[in-house]
């Protein structure tokens, strides 16, 4: 676990857009970030992602399970953070594109459980599956505004320190491994207690 604090990773990579995140210690919800739970929630998780990340797979049913038991206190907040490979900021730009048709989570689910055999190829089809406009879908994967968006939060996780997936930021701590399924809520139930404490 790491504590987040004023201390920022300044980046140094080259973006499309230049975003200001000076003197950023928390992560930011946009209008466009995929967001899952109660509408009255106390306590968010950020869950910085790669979608090619195995690691990220294997921590979604825990993540599931939590906000099957907590979703009236636990919003779930995911923010793409593609380092793996030129697939990863693919995959990330294709659920960006299913969220604009209100169908991320759907998506999501659907990338994880084919994480071993992604390819660019697959996001229209996959898409077709699903339901979502196929046309809609294809014609945003090159749109350059949903790059930017997806770039966005990668600027945001940098300027935060965030530097491995999957990163939880949950309250006051940024988790950076998960073990169980245990563990995870051990430290939900910490953060809500705290916001308890704070009444």
């Amino acid at each position: 676990m790491l504590f987040f604090g004023l201390d920022l990773l300044q980046n140094t990579n080259p973006s499309t857009q230049v975003y200001d995140f000076e003197g950023i210690t928390r992560p930011i919800a946009y209008s466009e970030t995929p967001v899952q739970g109660g509408k009255n929630a106390k306590l968010a998780i950020y869950e910085f992602g790669d979608f090619t990340c195995p690691v990220c797979k294997s921590i979604q049913p825990f993540m599931t399970q939590i906000m099957s038991l907590y979703s009236e206190d636990v919003v779930r907040v995911w923010k793409d953070f593609p380092v793996r490979s030129e697939l990863s900021e693919q995959t990330a730009i294709a659920a960006r594109c299913s969220h604009e048709q209100d169908n991320f989570w759907l998506y999501k689910g659907w990338i994880f459980s084919n994480q071993d055999a992604l390819s660019q190829s697959l996001f229209v089809a996959a898409a077709n599956e699903l339901g979502l406009d196929a046309d809609k879908f294809a014609k945003c994967l090159g749109d350059p505004d949903i790059k930017d968006i997806v770039n966005r939060d990668f600027q945001e996780g940098l300027a935060l320190g965030v530097n491995s997936t999957p990163t939880l930021v949950i309250g006051d701590v940024a988790l950076t491994e998960v073990s169980s399924f245990e563990e995870l809520e051990s430290l939900v139930l910490q953060e809500l207690s705290k916001i308890g404490d704070k009444k």
